[in-house]
């Protein structure tokens, strides 16, 4: 597919074009740089949306801003999900430092091990906020599994597991990564047959940490308001709701 786009060196400019989503969903894709949208900006946007030849846009709204909820009602944008944005307060970080948690990083050289860990990512891929989004959804698994290569091969990052005490098989994990001293956490998950045992808990505790012992100043993870058990996870584990964002694609019409 082949891209005609305007000059994104505009002060002005409202859309980032982003392309490696663009080549890996084989859409014309942007990121909207604001996170308000009101009357007065609307055909800004909308012009820009077609200067720019986009097939979809994605829009990180306030989730607060009734102006921005009223506009993408009325233009029909497709809502996604909320995305909720955590940072662990800075007494549980302290906390969890004293307490020098031990961790167990994935072994890189098991085979078993690695592939036990690309199936919990894989589950973890159902309830990406792609999925909600038809035209997006089924490249999902996909997506996950080139997510899961990045962390493999990042010089600041790596995978914490909890694995099984009979085969040493990882049953829970962890993508940790640092940038800039902020750490994050990525593709949490626990295997399917082995929840509500209190496994998601241990792990996000020895994620962090790792997390802390490679550099991280402030921790933080990003999850979505339909992933119930993941909201009350990261809030027992000590982390504390910064932002919510409503997540809209703005598609036109293919």
């Amino acid at each position: 597919m082949e891209y005609k786009l305007f000059d994104k060196r505009s002060a002005h400019m409202l859309i980032e074009y982003l392309p490696w989503d663009s080549d890996f969903f084989g859409f014309a894709i942007g990121r909207y740089l604001k996170n308000t949208l009101d009357a007065a900006g609307e055909l800004a946007f909308f012009d820009e949306f077609a200067r720019g030849k986009f097939d979809c846009v994605y829009v990180f709204a306030d989730s607060l801003d009734k102006k921005t909820k009223e506009m993408a009602e009325h233009n029909k944008f497709l809502f996604i999900d909320e995305r909720q944005i955590y940072y662990l307060s800075d007494d549980y970080l302290i906390e969890m430092i004293l307490r020098k948690n031990s961790y167990q990083v994935l072994d890189r050289s098991n085979e078993q091990a690695i592939a036990r860990v690309r199936g919990i990512v894989d589950e973890i891929s159902s309830v990406s906020r792609f999925v909600h989004d038809p035209r997006l959804r089924d490249k999902a698994k996909s997506m996950y599994a080139i997510w899961f290569d990045q962390i493999m091969s990042g010089q600041s990052s790596d995978f914490i597991v909890i694995s099984e005490k009979q085969n040493g098989l990882p049953v829970a994990v962890v993508g940790c990564s640092v940038n800039n001293n902020i750490g994050e956490l990525v593709l949490v998950g626990v295997d399917s047959r082995f929840r509500d045992q209190g496994l998601g808990i241990v792990v996000v505790q020895s994620a962090i940490g790792w997390l802390y012992e490679h550099g991280a100043k402030c921790i933080m993870v990003k999850t979505q308001t339909s992933a119930k058990k993941a909201l009350r996870l990261y809030e027992k584990a000590g982390f504390v709701l910064n932002e919510t964002q409503s997540i809209y694609h703005v598609w036109r019409k293919l």
